[in-house]
């Protein structure tokens, strides 16, 4: 049943995996699975941008030849999603270790059939219910990195999004021809960039110590296949410090920086809420060419397999530095409840309620938010 716990962490987080730019393939651990496993399960989870979604993927699970039985097995998995706001997600996407794990490359092929809200740019609120908007686009997503030291990974990515925008609200900011909103047409984003990881957590889903480094620099350009010429780069700092010995109190604190330069279409500028970072808010509610945020979460035992968690986020979205004030800070705050459905892989069934952007947002999903 453990390969079972492990593979939910990903099919139920789906809905925070499509509704933003992150993977959450480089997280699975892999060192139970056995040296080939194939499976099938049902997905099940709730976001505010997706409501509910229900689908099926499957899992095939393997080590290379001359692959030592000790390293992490490769994973090959692929799913259909449909959910309550008529999105479809249709995916393939795969990690591959090699070499004792001095090689590690995860991605993924996949075309999505999604819903959006569009609340305009920056800060001003020209449309503080939203617009909704359909977009159609294949995806494909690839990263090789490469061990460089123990826990540090360093190597080259490749994303490319061909997406089609589709029924806008009539009369619209998106509709509105008069309005310099870059990608309102659709087009494609093809950008190489490189992406460097340092992952020093003692855990892969509940870590009670250690830190976690990433950053990632793109460049989209003509020459690259783009219709959109800007660059981005993200930085996500994580840490995490146990408050009891031996026992799962914590203190979890993660800081995320995305930043766009150049014309970078409405769709893919820093995006500031969502089910993972600034929770509250919903994803996008806030964009602009620029978006930093903070939180912090203190993560409980209460008795048997329940536990509790308490969080406080806060972010803000610009476009010049010089616009950064705590008039623009968006705060969130909530808390939930957590339901251990694995003891040894310490995997938690997530249900957070977050107060920030309105109304009351609510989230069920597997693993925690960072």
């Amino acid at each position: 049943m453990r390969i079972r716990f492990i593979f939910c962490l990903q099919l139920l987080s789906l809905g925070c995996l499509f509704a933003q730019n992150d993977s959450l393939d480089k997280d699975v651990d892999t060192t139970r699975l056995r040296k080939t496993s194939l499976f099938g399960l049902p997905i099940v989870y709730y976001t505010p941008e997706t409501k509910f979604g229900f689908g099926a993927a499957g899992l095939l699970g393997f080590r290379l030849a001359n692959e030592p039985e000790q390293s992490r097995s490769s994973l090959l998995q692929g799913g259909v999603v449909y959910t309550q706001e008529k999105q479809l997600l249709t995916y393939v996407s795969y990690v591959l270790y090699a070499r004792k794990e001095a090689f590690w490359s995860f991605g993924e092929v996949g075309y999505y059939r999604y819903t959006y809200f569009y609340f305009g740019n920056g800060n001003s609120d020209p449309l503080p219910g939203g617009e909704r908007y359909d977009v159609n686009y294949p995806r494909v997503r690839i990263h090789a990195l490469f061990q460089l030291d123990k826990g540090f990974y360093l190597g080259p990515t490749y994303w490319i999004d061909a997406f089609e925008i589709k029924n806008v609200a009539p009369g619209g900011l998106l509709d509105d021809q008069s309005q310099d909103i870059s990608g309102r047409s659709g087009g494609t984003l093809s950008g190489p960039g490189v992406m460097g990881v340092l992952d020093h957590r003692e855990d892969f889903y509940f870590p009670r110590s250690g830190y976690y480094l990433e950053g990632l620099f793109q460049v989209y350009a003509p020459w690259t296949g783009s219709d959109f010429a800007y660059t981005r780069a993200t930085l996500d700092a994580r840490g995490y410090l146990p408050l009891r010995s031996g026992k799962d109190q914590v203190m979890a604190l993660q800081g995320f920086a995305d930043l766009t330069r150049g014309d970078a279409p409405f769709n893919a500028l820093a995006l500031l809420g969502g089910p993972k970072r600034n929770r509250g808010y919903y994803e996008g509610r806030y964009r602009a060419s620029k978006m930093l945020s903070a939180q912090l979460e203190y993560r409980g035992h209460l008795f048997w397999r329940i536990g509790i968690t308490g969080f406080l986020a806060t972010g803000l979205v610009f476009d010049q530095w010089k616009e950064i004030s705590p008039t623009i800070l968006r705060t969130s705050y909530g808390g939930g409840l957590r339901v251990r459905i694995s003891n040894r892989d310490r995997i938690n069934l997530r249900v957070d309620a977050a107060f920030g952007g309105g109304q009351p947002a609510y989230y069920l999903t597997i693993g925690e938010a960072f």
